[in-house]
């Protein structure tokens, strides 16, 4: 069931971030005020930027957790499996 609720989260995860930046939604924040010298729409607009890339990662971390398949080892550029 847990798994279900994550890929919920993470189907809803755009739609929400797309809400918090429509014009309408974000026209009310466009007013002349600042918050240390920065007006506050960049602020707003950049918070929610991070936070949707924070929860994002988040969500997929616990996603990738709960799969269960089992994935070949990390290979890096320029190494082989002899090394």
């Amino acid at each position: 069931m847990r798994g279900r609720r994550l890929t919920e989260v993470a189907f809803l995860l755009p739609w929400i971030g797309a809400f918090l930046l429509t014009p309408p939604f974000v026209v009310i924040l466009q007013a002349w005020s600042e918050l240390s010298g920065l007006p506050l729409f960049i602020v707003y607009v950049f918070t929610c930027w991070m936070a949707l890339i924070v929860a994002g990662g988040v969500v997929y971390s616990r996603l990738d957790r709960l799969d269960g398949v089992d994935r070949p080892p990390d290979r890096r550029l320029g190494r082989r499996d002899s090394d």
